[in-house]
């Protein structure tokens, strides 16, 4: 096999659909409980961008998250700051090992791999300028990690969909690289700074009588 051969089904082993890898991981879920440490395995390369996916999607769908939004906040601040400064996934070995509800996650892939096959045909690499510096692909990551942040802030119900809206649309951007969706992350991403930066003044009903 030629190297031209070895190149292009490299590509095409990168480019898995998105609701495919979910459906992967869902597969990966039996038993009581799973670990980090097993998904980010089974993530590969583009862990990173598919973890932060993953653990902001639940916050977008109907699924009961009592007590998960610092954890989960937690760790995607911390992903999107490794991001930021370009080095690779890294998170504590207490918390690679801490055993989670497979039952839970398997839950969020399955649904989120619905979801995900209903607008995946909109999403195709486009807009490469966006791709094409690693300065930009840190500049998302900084993003991820400010939006984990709010996430994580121990606020009313409501607050997390955002910061979880924001974060979906930047790791969607970076997984298939599409511009667009990176574009509309950017757009989120200032809306969020904008309506958290108004809580504090205007409490969640005065921020909510700005937006309506």
């Amino acid at each position: 096999m030629n190297h031209l051969e070895n190149e292009r089904l490299s590509k095409k082993a990168h480019k898995h659909r998105l609701s495919g890898e979910l459906g992967q991981l869902a597969n990966l879920c039996h038993g009581t409980s799973i670990t980090l440490r097993l998904l980010t395995e089974a993530m590969g390369t583009r862990a990173e961008a598919l973890l932060v996916f993953l653990l902001a999607l639940p916050f977008l769908l109907p699924i009961p998250l009592v007590g998960l939004s610092i954890f989960f906040g937690v760790c995607i601040a911390i992903v999107g700051t490794r991001m930021a400064l370009g080095k690779s996934l890294w998170f504590p070995k207490k918390w690679m090992d801490r055993p989670l509800s497979a039952t839970l996650f398997h839950k969020i892939f399955d649904k989120g791999g619905k979801i995900v096959r209903w607008f995946e045909v909109w999403i195709k690499p486009r807009g490469h300028f966006f791709h094409r510096y690693s300065w930009i692909r840190n500049m998302n990551g900084f993003m991820i990690a400010i939006c984990g942040f709010f996430l994580a802030l121990p606020l009313p119900p409501g607050t997390n969909f955002p910061p979880a809206v924001a974060i979906v649309l930047l790791a969607t951007g970076s997984l298939e690289e599409d511009g667009v969706f990176l574009g509309l992350g950017y757009i989120a991403f200032l809306l969020n700074l904008v309506f958290f930066g108004l809580l504090p003044f205007l409490g969640i009903q005065g921020v909510r009588a700005v937006w309506a």
